[in-house]
């Protein structure tokens, strides 16, 4: 994206949007393994527009460093939930690394059958052979 539409972009989100009325906030859900925005309108184009400033920073300088500031902080009224410190760059052939399912979380579903399976055939050898002492 060129330089100019960009901040043309930037300048009118910042100025069409309230920071009194935006609501932004990143939550965890299942310890961590869900993570999900909510948010209203105002609040996603306040984020938007911190993203699109760190875009624009990427685009002026070729020869930036890894890790670009964002300049949101938790004292913005409109931010909620763990901060975000910065944006790390990344190639353009990097991809992000798919979860591969080992052994073990396939097995977690069979671990259970397995177990139940021994819990009733003891009770049944228990039964059997309680009966066998009595009669």
């Amino acid at each position: 994206m060129k330089d100019q539409y960009l901040s043309e972009i930037i300048e009118h989100l910042e100025q069409n949007t309230s920071k009194e009325d935006g609501y932004f906030e990143l939550c965890e859900e299942d310890e961590g393994y869900i993570l999900y925005i909510k948010s209203n309108n105002d609040g996603l184009k306040l984020f938007a527009t911190e993203l699109l400033k760190a875009a624009a920073e990427i685009e002026k300088n070729e020869s930036i460093p890894n890790k670009i500031k964002l300049n949101i902080n938790e004292n913005e009224e409109w931010f909620e939930g763990f901060p975000i410190e910065y944006v790390k760059q990344a190639n353009r052939d990097t991809k992000p690394k798919n979860y591969e399912q080992t052994f073990s979380d396939k097995m977690k579903g069979f671990d259970c059958v397995v177990i139940g399976i021994i819990v009733l055939t003891a009770m049944f050898i228990g039964f059997k052979t309680m009966f066998n002492w009595l009669f």
